[in-house]
């Protein structure tokens, strides 16, 4: 996938259990997922408190922000938990968006730490290797 085209109509669960269709809920309103490879490891903690931190200023623009990464839905309640995320984190053991969105390493797993901007359905903004830090601040300035 790049910039322009429709995300995967895909359906994976959030830290609960959900089924979350990131399609369906950009239809609706901007949507900023980032991937990161490990729950709860030293660099996927900067970017998700980053992400944390600045919430509020994503929110005021009405913005979804979701967290992304191959770990289990409890690996995903815990890290969520322990950092007091208040947005709801994605668990894709299958890389069924990971994959299509170009952030899986290599044919048996593994994740390219990233970030998406995804606008009316499509994909706006893609990055693909990026800094934990920085990731936060690139996808605050494409919605704010």
């Amino acid at each position: 996938l790049q910039v322009g085209d429709e995300l995967p109509d895909v359906t994976v669960l959030d830290q609960d259990g959900n089924g979350v269709n990131l399609k369906s809920v950009a239809a609706e309103k901007t949507v900023v997922v980032f991937a990161y490879p490990k729950a709860s490891t030293p660099g996927c903690t900067r970017q998700a408190c980053g992400f944390r931190d600045v919430f509020p200023k994503f929110a005021g623009v009405e913005a979804a922000v979701y967290g992304l990464s191959a770990d289990t839905v409890s690996a995903q309640k815990k890290f969520q938990e322990k950092q007091n995320l208040p947005y709801p984190l994605l668990a894709d053991t299958k890389f069924e968006l990971l994959g299509p969105l170009g952030a899986k390493k290599t044919e048996k797993g593994g994740i390219v730490r990233s970030y998406w901007v995804i606008k009316e359905g499509k994909i706006a903004t893609m990055v693909v290797g990026v800094k934990p830090e920085v990731s936060v601040e690139m996808a605050l300035e494409e919605v704010i």
